[in-house]
């Protein structure tokens, strides 16, 4: 009996950890290798801040069949309740009882409901324009997000291979110390150089976990690792001798959803202050009114119409209000005008200044460079090269190859700038 229990618990045991591990391993992240006109694609058709705004223009249509329909007819019914001759309480029938009936059509006048129909089609413009304005702010975040995690990794290549063979040298000085052939110091220099990389790769790797977490939300995808992958000559299509200031700021003029959307404001505003110079004209009810016994004659008809008289009230102050709210949106379009051509001037100069940098930057450097440090830890290995050399070069190494992925992800940011900037694709 105790044989068979033992054999169950180690079978339960063994299923344990096979079950425990499925479940780590299923969460863990999965990595993805994804380009950018993937990603692109998939951050229209999940991200759910897109999603929440076409509501908007979802919601103005609406307003907009709603301001076409007119108002609905007014009937209104009555039946004597008491008679004080008879003293007979909702007589039905004879002379005492009393029915009466009516109905009334208010009608708009001074072309009220077509104003108030422009404007409904206006608000569902300005909200066509805030959503693809949206798509131009969180598409250019998503490019950005994508290339800082590409130069990042490329960066972390640079620890991976580094603290790989540091590590190993570490792990070699130490039994040589323990056997007197190395001095104790080496063995500390060399430890100090790889606790330094290991403290900075991790602060990178949060960078870009960072970012990750960022391109999560964008695409909607959870837990997910990213590895962006660019073809050899996708960054060769930033090209500053494509750029031209005047015909840039000539196309933001033209592109740019948010100065549409503060264009539209103005037009929004215009029709708002006549729609307030109409609302000070009344409008007019027509109806019938038909009562059995209630009047002079029986089965009495009348027809009548109803209006306001405008003395008192003839919507004075909010035509005023209308007319500052006119006067500032043109303000307001008129300073948008000004920071969009501020955008590309900045913009512009932003690639400028990295393009006189990045001319004279060639990426043979860098695998030269790589071929080098290969020889550079053959040598000190082999003990012909001194450990301050070989530290100072390891540093240099680093650094080179850091500062020109950091340069070639300022470059491609700014020219993606160029594109937020005009509200187009310029470079693409």
């Amino acid at each position: 009996m105790e044989r068979k229990s033992l054999i169950c618990a180690f079978f339960l045991l063994i299923s344990l950890l096979i079950n425990g591990n499925f479940l780590q391993a299923q969460n863990q992240p999965d990595t993805l290798v994804i380009k950018l006109d993937t990603a692109e694609k998939q951050f229209l058709q999940r991200n759910l801040s897109l999603l929440a705004a076409h509501y908007n223009i979802n919601i103005n249509e609406a307003q907009v069949i709603q301001a076409r329909l007119w108002s609905n007819p007014n009937l209104q019914v009555g039946y004597g309740a008491w008679n004080s001759d008879d003293h007979k309480i909702f007589p039905w029938r004879g002379p005492s009882s009393i029915q009466s009936a009516q109905l009334q059509q208010l009608f708009l006048l001074a072309g009220k409901r077509n104003k108030q129909i422009k404007i409904a089609e206006t608000n569902t413009q300005i909200a066509k324009y805030a959503y693809f304005d949206l798509i131009r702010t969180l598409k250019t975040q998503l490019r950005s997000d994508f290339y800082s995690i590409y130069f990042l990794q490329q960066s972390s290549k640079v620890y991976d291979k580094e603290i790989k063979s540091l590590d190993k040298i570490s792990r070699v000085y130490q039994e040589q110390v323990l056997k007197g052939n190395i001095a104790k110091k080496e063995e500390i220099r060399i430890k100090s150089l790889l606790f330094s990389l290991q403290n900075e790769y991790v602060g990178l790797r949060q960078q870009i976990l960072g970012f990750e977490a960022d391109l999560n939300i964008l695409l909607k995808t959870p837990n997910i690792y990213y590895k962006p992958e660019l073809a050899p000559d996708q960054l060769n299509k930033f090209d500053f001798a494509n750029l031209n200031y005047n015909t840039l700021v000539d196309s933001a003029l033209v592109y740019r959803y948010d100065l549409k959307s503060s264009e539209s404001n103005v037009l929004l505003n215009q029709q708002t202050l006549s729609l307030q110079k109409a609302l000070a004209i009344p409008d007019l009810t027509l109806g019938f009114n038909f009562s059995t016994h209630g009047s002079a004659a029986n089965n009495y008809l009348l027809a009548y119409a109803a209006f306001d008289l405008p003395f008192l009230n003839r919507n004075q102050g909010n035509i005023k209000s209308a007319k500052f709210q006119l006067d500032q949106s043109k303000v307001q379009y008129d300073a948008q005008k000004d920071q969009v051509q501020n955008d590309i001037r900045l913009a512009y100069n932003t690639v400028l200044e990295n393009q006189k940098v990045f001319k004279d930057f060639n990426p043979q450097f860098l695998l030269d460079y790589d071929k080098l440090i290969d020889e550079v830890l053959k040598n000190y290995t082999s003990r012909n090269l001194g450990l301050l050399d070989f530290l100072d070069f390891y540093d240099s190494y680093k650094q080179n190859i850091l500062q020109a992925n950091t340069l070639q992800l300022n470059r491609v940011n700014a020219y993606e700038q160029i594109n937020f900037a005009v509200g187009k694709d310029i470079i693409h």
